[in-house]
């Protein structure tokens, strides 16, 4: 349940909040600092922030207004008896409040967030050197819902991470110079599969007892992101207390190993051969493991192609787009690499040193199986001056080796109906693909959905796993559940 606002969808718990504090701003509840003392710590910038709506019109992140207290000790200044009052109106710990009076000659913080009654109450002491402030602070009704995604703002309210980096500047005002309001972004991914892809990666994390991992959904057609769960995660609203190096949105980072993808690209036939039908292959394909022999383990239907047999694989990598940024719009994104050679042993190709991310990835394998051209992943949809528009239309490539044909057998091949087309287990080389605790592995699932005409496909990827996938039944499966959710999706 909730309110609604146009396309704006509000829950009733944020309804509530932000109806006390704007009944707070409409009785006049600040005293605001005059231009020559203000603070630089409270001053921030107090403009407001224009909201992230997710695809549906609900309200992922907003600028809501805030009442801070604080007091001025230099006028305060030998007085204490304040202080046990003050502490019981705001809820403080007065003793902790003397230990913070002693050790600065500054401003002293007291208390973010004040309600309707505590602001009352404070006001009703006129007490000089005790003043409120009313600001903006960025508020995310989702809790850590798609925060990797999202992102969040420092205390200048300026956005540091994710879209609030990515869109700052359309999020809070286009003209620095001159107050005003910052303008609404509408995202395409949807809260619902969003909490399904979130959920879903967490079960497999906790069940093959992994380290982290990511899973994205995107449009197949377009590029449009639906989903982009990333673990570990975090809380927006009090990023300050994450480490840096934990602030990570692993669907952009390039540790991943496209070993998958290889047999694909052998499978594929180069323009002078007849086509497909060239390799052998039955009717109806059946998935399998298959071993490489270098600590890697692939599933697909590729029970009679070598999996490391591909000819041209620097120029077909290349033009899948590795080794280049995708340009997704967010900010922090890896560009992987390829290495100089790929010779192996007996003539084999090698392909274990390739270096990708989960985003190049997925935008190859749709690439693969839709026709021949490398879409944008891009999760902005509605902004000023039709800048989805923009998205959809940048960075179509083409792939000169492949045809629509050869993409519609291909597809057809790796039509799954019950869990992914393609599938990987890659373990440290050191261990000669030994699965043991010592051990841990890389696994990746690909797919798409319906399997006759795609409307999505996914990635699911997990790192450092301790658990074999090979033992439990269906695992790999699961999130083609959720895409298939995506997939009925207005798009």
């Amino acid at each position: 349940m909730g309110l609604s606002f146009g396309n704006i969808k509000i829950p009733w718990p944020f309804v509530m909040v932000t109806f006390v504090v704007s009944i707070a701003s409409v009785i006049g509840i600040s005293s605001l600092f005059s231009e020559g003392d203000q603070d630089p710590y409270l001053l921030g910038d107090s403009l407001y922030r224009g909201a992230i709506l997710d695809r549906a019109g609900t309200v992922l992140a907003i600028s809501q207004k805030s009442i801070s207290a604080f007091v001025r000790p230099s006028i305060l200044s030998g007085r204490s008896e304040w202080i046990p009052e003050v502490s019981k109106i705001l809820g403080l710990n007065p003793e902790d409040l003397k230990d913070q009076l002693r050790d600065t000659e500054g401003l002293v913080w007291l208390k973010d967030d004040l309600s309707t009654k505590e602001y009352m109450e404070l006001r009703d002491r006129h007490l000089d050197g005790i003043e409120t402030i009313e600001r903006y602070r960025r508020v995310y009704p989702y809790g850590v819902l798609a925060s990797p995604v999202l992102g969040f703002v420092g205390h200048d309210g300026r956005g540091l991470e994710g879209i609030e980096c990515a869109y700052d500047r359309l999020l809070s005002q286009s003209d620095p110079h001159r107050s005003g309001q910052g303008q609404e972004l509408t995202i395409s991914i949807e809260r619902g599969i969003q909490l399904s892809a979130e959920r879903e990666l967490l079960r497999e994390i906790n069940r093959l007892k992994a380290n982290r991992g990511c899973f994205v959904i995107m449009d197949i057609r377009d590029g449009e992101i639906l989903a982009m769960a990333s673990r570990p995660s975090w809380d927006p609203r009090r990023f300050w207390k994450i480490p840096t190096v934990d602030i990570v949105n692993y669907s952009l980072q390039d540790n991943v190993d496209p070993a998958v993808l290889i047999p694909v690209l052998g499978w594929i036939p180069a323009k002078s051969a007849s086509g497909p039908e060239s390799h052998s292959q039955s009717e109806t394909p059946e998935w399998i493991w298959k071993a490489t022999g270098d600590g890697v383990v692939l599933w697909g239907p590729w029970a009679e192609v070598d999996p490391v047999y591909c000819a041209d694989i620097s120029t077909r990598l290349w033009d899948l787009g590795f080794g280049q940024l995708t340009g997704i719009d967010l900010p922090g994104e890896h560009q992987g690499g390829l290495p100089s050679s790929f010779s192996g042993p007996g003539g084999h190709v090698s392909y274990r040193g390739i270096r990708a991310n989960s985003i190049q990835i997925l935008r190859a394998f749709s690439a693969l199986i839709t026709g021949t051209r490398l879409v944008r992943p891009h999760l902005a949809l509605r902004g000023p001056k039709g800048l989805s528009s923009g998205l959809k239309t940048q960075s179509q490539a083409e792939i000169p080796w492949l045809t629509e044909g050869q993409a519609m057998k291909l597809r057809k091949r790796l039509a799954a109906w019950r869990g992914p087309s393609l599938a990987s287990i890659v373990w440290d080389t050191s261990n000669r693909g030994v699965a043991s605790v010592r051990s841990l592995a890389q696994v990746m699932a690909l797919g798409f959905w319906p399997p006759g005409s795609p409307k999505v496909s996914y990635i699911f990827l997990l790192e450092g796993v301790r658990k074999d996938p090979r033992d439990y039944r269906g695992i790999l499966g699961r999130p083609l559940r959720v895409a298939r959710e995506a997939a009925q999706l207005p798009m």
